[in-house]
């Protein structure tokens, strides 16, 4: 019998991978020893090694269940199913880099004056230099793709961080960036951060409206931003937000 810590180092992940696993309800708690330790077995391990094999290949935790309980020529077809949405992933990723080489090519692309104030902003809140370029990137591709629209975002998005909450969240988010997802501080910044979305929604009305206007252009700049904050820990915040976000 193995303890969690053997556990995960033969299913090659972290303690708190497998006890977020146990969370999700992606993997069953075995009962506990006499001593309150848990216990592993083989079919532990081997379950253990299927979904890490699943998630790092790209399917979401959502879909794990269904694709572990499924056999045959339904199992086939959920991976062929979530086969195709990394296919069109990757579609949509090679013409963001392909919109961002041409922005790196173009001698007229340089920054606008209101973005690099943008830029200025965020560095003073100390954002790692790998954050700042995420930013600039997404800010430059939405340029791009929203020429009109994106001096008015870029002026809000100046005015929000006067926001003294605003800024502490932006902080917390970042921060917890690189933590593991059942790190409890994402609960705490997602809900501190649902709550101030949920008092500041008239200030997004404007955005929405013109956001949907071009749903081929914002679907590269959110599929670009999701590629780029993909840790787990992003991700996992994520559905938490929009969780909080549904309650309400």
């Amino acid at each position: 019998m193995l303890t969690i810590s053997e556990l995960a180092r033969h299913a090659g992940v972290s303690v708190r991978t497998v006890r977020h696993y146990h969370q999700l309800g992606l993997l069953a708690e075995p009962a506990r020893t006499t001593l309150g330790h848990r216990s592993y077995g083989a079919e532990s391990l081997m379950a253990l090694r299927r979904i890490t094999a699943l998630a790092r290949a790209g399917v979401p935790l959502a879909r794990i269940p269904d694709v572990l309980s499924a056999t045959g020529a339904q199992r086939s077809a959920l991976l062929d199913e979530v086969s195709q949405q990394l296919r069109d992933k990757e579609r949509q990723l090679a013409r963001t880099r392909e919109a961002l080489e041409r922005m790196r090519s173009d001698e007229e692309d340089e920054l606008s004056p209101e973005l690099s104030a943008l830029l200025g902003e965020l560095a003073e809140l100390g954002l790692p230099s790998e954050q700042l370029t995420t930013e600039q990137e997404m800010w430059r591709l939405t340029c791009v793709l929203f020429p009109d629209a994106s001096p008015r975002w870029i002026t809000q998005q100046r005015d929000l961080l006067r926001d003294d909450e605003y800024r502490t969240i932006y902080r917390e988010v970042v921060a917890v960036a690189d933590a593991e997802p059942d790190d409890p501080r994402i609960d705490k910044v997602a809900r501190r951060s649902a709550a101030w979305t949920l008092a500041h929604l008239d200030d997004f009305l404007g955005w929405t409206d013109e956001w949907a206007s071009d749903p081929q252009a914002a679907d590269l700049v959110e599929e670009h931003t999701r590629i780029r904050y993909s840790t787990p820990a992003q991700r996992h915040l994520q559905r938490l937000v929009q969780e909080e976000l549904k309650e309400n």
